[in-house]
């Protein structure tokens, strides 16, 4: 009878303390680790988003890509943008650099021209629809061509 006992006993003190382990787990996960691991990768995105926008402001405020656009984009000095362009993309440790001149939707990354874009084609609509947005950035996510 006593070894009866003795296993109900253990049993029920295991049970319980397997509960409480469990809802201490559950509750720590959902009060503190949970909500750290989500801060963490917000801060990731946030710097992400951050690198993003001011590659593209270095390329707005270039002085080089806005007076070689001034000048219609002559052919002599493309390899200097291309240049540009890979800088740019050292500078920020970017997969890519690219650029697209709103006059002549002209499409250029840091391998040289890429193509012309057009506002009757439905693949290029999402740059005409951001320029004529008149918004200063927009984050898109987009597939490659």
């Amino acid at each position: 009878m006593l070894g009866v006992l003795l296993l109900v006993s253990f049993v029920t003190v295991g049970g319980t303390s397997i509960y409480k382990a469990r809802e201490v787990i559950e509750q720590r996960m959902l009060s503190d680790e949970l909500p750290n691991m989500l801060r963490r990768v917000a801060g990731s995105i946030d710097r992400e988003i951050y690198e993003t926008l001011s590659a593209g402001r270095s390329l707005a405020e270039n002085h080089f890509l806005a007076d070689w656009v001034r000048q219609g984009e002559p052919d002599k000095t493309v390899q200097g943008v291309v240049d540009q362009l890979l800088l740019i993309k050292a500078q920020q440790n970017a997969d890519m650099a690219f650029m697209i001149t709103v006059e002549q939707g002209s499409y250029y990354t840091d391998k040289g021209l890429f193509k012309r874009l057009d506002r009757a084609e439905a693949r290029d609509a999402w740059f005409y629809r951001f320029v004529d947005s008149e918004l200063k950035y927009e984050i898109a996510f987009d597939q490659d061509e």
